[in-house]
This record gives C-alpha cells, sequence and structure tokens, in this order.
C-alpha cells in the first residue's frame, strides 16, 4: 500500500489517501499519523521541513548505498580462523556475526568504478547461508526510484567479480555460490527531518541522557564512505546516549510523528541514530505516544513541554517490558578540559573525529594545512551571514601555508587575520587579541611564538567559529 497524497487543516495532519496493489484508493482519518518510513515520505508531503544528506554542516554528499550479497556453501569455521590469522588485515568472527578484513578496501579492484568493497560485515543464517554488507555504490540518489534501480543493477553486475575474488583470496569462500539477488537496495542516508530537538554529534559523544529520553542509542558514530575518494569516517564510539522524544516531533506539522532513520537527528549523529535497533526504539515510543495524546487531548508539540505526561509515556515503556530506559550518567572523553568547548564545536562540524577509541591528537603538534583547514572548512560549514563573509578571505588565508609543518602562534594569528580580511599591522598575537579574535584562556596558556598542539589548535579555530555561527 502506497499513500499519494495529505489531508490538512491547517498544519495539522487530519488523513491520507492511500492506494493498494490493485489500483483501489482510500482515504484514511485518523487522530494522530506515525511516519516510520524509510524517508520520512508522509512527513514532508505534509510540509515537514528538512534537509538532505550533509546539508545541514553545507556539504552535498550522502553515506554510499549498498547491495547485499547473499552466498551459500561457505566454511564458517575457515572464515574465523582466518580473522584469527589477520587475512586482509583480521577480524571478529563470532556463531553467527562477523566483521573487519578492512584490507579489502584496498585489495579489492572494482570493475566499476563507482563502486568499492569495503570490510566484511557478514551474517550467517539459520540454513547455513551467509549475507554480506560491504558492496558499497557511490552517487546514487536515494529518492529516485529509477536511481535505485540503476544501483541495483550496478550492484549485481559487480557480485560476480567479487565473489571470484573471495572464491580465489578468501579462505572459506572457495566454494561459495551466489544464491539469489536482492530486489531492495540497502539505502543509509536520504532526508532528515528538522524535529523540536535536533540531536547533535555532540550529545553522542558525551553520553548525554535527556530527560524525555525514550531509549537510548549506542551504535559507533560510523559514517559510511560518501565516494570513491574517501573510506568513510567514525567521529567516535558512545557508550549510550538518550533518544529524546523531542527528536520525533517534526516542525510545523501537528498530529504527526517520525520514527524512523530520518528522525531529528543532525547528519553525524545520525550515522549512529540511523540503525534499525534505534529505530524500533523509537517507533515503540511513538506508539505509546500517540495513545497518551489522545487520551489526554494534548497534541505531540504540547507533550514535548508536559514533564508529567513525558514520565507517564516512560513508565509505560518500561512496564511493556521491552524498553531499555532508565537514568544513566556517564563520563566521556575530556570532559572538563579547558579545550572541550571549542572542540566539541568543531565536533559537531565535522571536522575533527576520534574514531573507534574517542581519541582526538590533542596533545601532538598541530600542522600548518590542518589548522587552516579548521578554519576554511569551518567558515563553509557554518553557513551563517557572518560566516559566509569571510568566504572570500579563504585564499589569503591559504596563501600563509608555507608547509605543512608544525603551526607556531604567530602564524595562526596570521592566518586568523587573513580570514577576517586584516592585514599584520605589528605583533600579529598582540593584534589578534586587540580584535578580539583571541581571548585571555589561550593568551595565558601560550606565552611565546611557539609551536601549537592540538587541544591549543582546537581551542582558537573553535572558538572563531562560535564567534560566527550565531
Amino acid at each position: 500500500t502506497n499513500f499519494t497524497e495529505v489531508e490538512m487543516e491547517g498544519h495539522r495532519l487530519t488523513a491520507v489517501k492511500l492506494v493498494d496493489e490493485s489500483g483501489d484508493s482510500d482515504t484514511i482519518e485518523a487522530e494522530r499519523f506515525i511516519d516510520s518510513t524509510q524517508d520520512a515520505d508522509l512527513a514532508v508531503e505534509a510540509g515537514a521541513p528538512y534537509f538532505i544528506g550533509s546539508e545541514d554542516i553545507g556539504l552535498d554528499r550522502k553515506m554510499a548505498v549498498t547491495l547485499m550479497i547473499h552466498l551459500d556453501h561457505v566454511d564458517w569455521e575457515k572464515i574465523d580462523q582466518a580473522a584469527d590469522d589477520g587475512v586482509f588485515g583480521g577480524g571478529e568472527v563470532y556463531s553467527n556475526v562477523g566483521w573487519g578484513f578492512s584490507q579489502l578496501h584496498y585489495d579489492y579492484e572494482p570493475v566499476n568504478p563507482d563502486t568499492r568493497l569495503r570490510g566484511l560485515n557478514i551474517v550467517r543464517e539459520k540454513d547455513g547461508s551467509v549475507i554480506i554488507n560491504a558492496l558499497q555504490v557511490f552517487g546514487i540518489d536515494g529518492l529516485d526510484p529509477a536511481e535505485r534501480e540503476r544501483a541495483i543493477e550496478i550492484g549485481i553486475d559487480e557480485t560476480e567479480p567479487i565473489v571470484e575474488f573471495l572464491r580465489e583470496h578468501f579462505p572459506g569462500f572457495e566454494n561459495a555460490e551466489i544464491v539469489q539477488y536482492p530486489t531492495e537496495l540497502y539505502v543509509r542516508e536520504t532526508r532528515h527531518i528538522e524535529a523540536e530537538y535536533q540531536l547533535p554529534l555532540s550529545d553522542v559523544w558525551e553520553n548525554k541522557d535527556h530527560w524525555d529520553s525514550i531509549g537510548f542509542g549506542s551504535y559507533p558514530v560510523d559514517v559510511q564512505a560518501t565516494s570513491a575518494n574517501d573510506y568513510g569516517y567514525v567521529y567516535g564510539r558512545p557508550v549510550q546516549y538518550a533518544i529524546p522524544f523531542r527528536s520525533l516531533v517534526p516542525l510545523e506539522v501537528d498530529g504527526l510523528l517520525v520514527a524512523s532513520k530520518a528522525s531529528g537527528y543532525s547528519s553525524l549523529a545520525a550515522a549512529s541514530s540511523r540503525v534499525i535497533p534505534t529505530g524500533m526504539t523509537a517507533g515503540q515510543a511513538a506508539g505509546v505516544a500517540a495513545a497518551i495524546s489522545i487520551e489526554n487531548d494534548i497534541s505531540f508539540r504540547d507533550l514535548t513541554e508536559n514533564e508529567d505526561l513525558i514520565k507517564d509515556m516512560q513508565t509505560i515503556l518500561i512496564e511493556q517490558g521491552d524498553a531499555k530506559l532508565y537514568p544513566f550518567d556517564i563520563d566521556y572523553p575530556y570532559e572538563g578540559e579547558w579545550f572541550y568547548p571549542a572542540a566539541r564545536t568543531l565536533l559537531n562540524y565535522g571536522l575533527i573525529l576520534g574514531g573507534y577509541d574517542n581519541v582526538f591528537p590533542v596533545e601532538k603538534p598541530i600542522s600548518e594545512l590542518s589548522f587552516a583547514n579548521l578554519l576554511s572548512n569551518g567558515v563553509q560549514r557554518v553557513g551563517s551571514p557572518e560566516a559566509e563573509a569571510l568566504i572570500e578571505n579563504l585564499e589569503d588565508l591559504r596563501e600563509l601555508i608555507t608547509t605543512d609543518t608544525e603551526l607556531k602562534r604567530d602564524q595562526a594569528a596570521e592566518m586568523i587575520l587573513a580570514l577576517h580580511g586584516l592585514d599584520v599591522t605589528s605583533d600579529p598575537w598582540q593584534q589578534a587579541q586587540e580584535a578580539g579574535f583571541v581571548e585571555d584562556t589561550i593568551v595565558e596558556r601560550i606565552t611565546e611564538n611557539r609551536a601549537l598542539n592540538g587541544a591549543e589548535g582546537y581551542y582558537l579555530a573553535g572558538n572563531i567559529l562560535q564567534s560566527v555561527e550565531n
């Protein structure tokens, strides 16, 4: 069944028209609606604001799509041994799941240049067959049915060479045969709905709880490759973080919740919260919230401000026995460090990453190029009028990069002045202080023209972005 149009009373969604496989249509009225489509189709049709891919940080990119590979006659014990032996970089293999083998990124040469084989994520089914999530297809618009079909065709054409390569080079796949080709594409990212609370990446990094939590996320912040020119990014690995109910309530549309990977998450936070267990959590909470909303004659938007009813919703979720839900307070990396507020800003714009170990190179020297990239990429991602005004100065900033060597204090000041269209007239560090670009915390730490470490570079760059982001 598909829906073809919506009916609205002002900003409130009141009905949807559905068409079944035979072409018969019907109009369904309801007091509340829940959109759990992959791409927030209903919410968008009703007028909810959204962005696509990484548009929220000024980038035209979306994660790769994937066609799964379904194989039979695979020797699981050999794959387990291959993981221990370090084949293709090794991995972790358990009774029915395995992952790793990241060297495949480089060792398999794709037939189609718009594809790539990354490290294998493998699941062993009850019938002994295996399903592999590893074939990336780039440049596909997941909202376009024709594009999705094209990606499936590309994936089918690439699957046979991949299997031939695995048969020849990967122990356990010597006798592998293709069982079937999927009829549906795995699309990781399309729309992100704008919600009452847009979950930022910093909440994920900080293992943050929320008063209106409806469940937890905990998956690594795994941004899959967005083109054949990158290998993806892991921004961090949280212990757990709360999914706020407010993130399910779209802006500008009443009577509707969005409970899917398209819910109110930033594009970077969605790299973690896009996974199916989080979507299941959101879906169950949306059902409970809809019942509470109807029983108490309160809109979803007003519900986001009603602490008593939110507590009732949380109690019901716990009593149902499925939801993991309790208050928590978990430490996070660099909590309380003098430079962390600036690093948080850089993190939310995707300018720094911590990997699976949650480590920033804060004690290592920062290079001229790295600092220049933080400033130039940062102002292009902020998107405010103040930041836009600085973009015309980026060429002057980049001309100050002499070599990719360690950045010194005065050169950092020169770059900051150049970014703001200012010529150095005297001591650049003193001039930057007088112009308000450098403040007391960092001045007290850097008393001479020496090489800066990562923490100091982050602090300087992060504060510049904070000053222009609003």
